[in-house]
């Protein structure tokens, strides 16, 4: 495995990274606790380096994209008005000049309509959730918002008894951040039953989180009791789908987000 130094990291590919991300998790369960952690660490550290990259091309992107519109809301410009200098010099009768000025004006519109569409989505990709979710084998699961933007958690369930976050307010997650959650505090009896089980305890997990702009979704997974796992992704692990909250789980509109979840 290549030593962990800012140097080689950079030098590795995206696929040297994710060789290496997997290595880390085969290689924690035989380790010693001490060594487990630091040997998890590192896979973030190759994890954070690949969602780096990604983040780097979506911006060269963007930027390519934006200027792209700037270029063609600009040449629009350049041809509209040069269309509506012509019709005025090559046509005397004012209807027939009405009506170019008329038909120079709806492409403007159809055009303008089509950049603003190409806009939204650029939004849309700016507000899009990128979340994953791991499990600790016990009472805690870390939930990662790798989002271009902020996250907002309202609320758990866990194996069927949900609640609000605490003081029934939401939490924002940053961008690139994350938050650990205690389970117990929110299903009391999810230890007991893990514990009193003699078979393997398996039960579901559902958060409910929303982006910047107030879009609503649900991430779905099962956890078993005991086992810890990198992020819970793929059906039945775990899948963020966009789904309105369930009842009560909403805050009430004065409330504003917490610091703790």
């Amino acid at each position: 495995m290549t030593t962990p130094t800012l140097a080689n990291i950079a030098k590795m590919t995206e696929e040297e990274l994710e060789l290496a991300i997997v290595g880390c998790f085969e290689y924690a369960p035989d380790a010693s606790p001490i060594d487990r952690l630091a040997v998890l660490q590192e896979a973030d550290f190759y994890r954070r380096e690949l969602d780096r990259r990604h983040d780097e091309r979506v911006e060269k992107r963007s930027l390519a994209l934006e200027i792209s519109v700037i270029v063609l809301i600009l040449f629009e410009i350049v041809l509209s008005v040069y269309g509506i200098r012509l019709a005025i010099k090559e046509d005397t009768e004012d209807a027939l000049v009405m009506d170019k000025q008329n038909t120079i004006l709806s492409n403007l519109q159809t055009s303008t309509q089509a950049t603003a569409s190409m806009l939204g989505e650029e939004l849309d990709l700016e507000y899009t959730l990128a979340i994953n979710v791991e499990y600790n084998g016990s009472e805690g699961v870390t939930v990662f918002n790798n989002s271009r933007s902020e996250a907002i958690l309202g609320g758990v369930r866990i194996d069927g008894v949900g609640a609000r976050m605490k003081d029934g307010r939401p939490f924002v997650i940053a961008d690139h951040n994350s938050v650990s959650i205690n389970l117990s505090e929110y299903n009391p009896k999810l230890r007991e039953k893990g514990i009193g089980n003699t078979k393997p305890f398996i039960f579901p997990i559902e958060i409910y989180i929303s982006n910047a702009r107030g879009k609503e979704f649900v991430w779905e997974g099962r956890a078993t009791w005991g086992n810890s796992s990198g992020p819970l992704s793929q059906i039945p692990n775990g899948q963020l789908v966009v789904e309105p909250w369930a009842p009560g789980i909403k805050p009430a509109a004065s409330q504003v987000p917490s610091a703790i979840p």
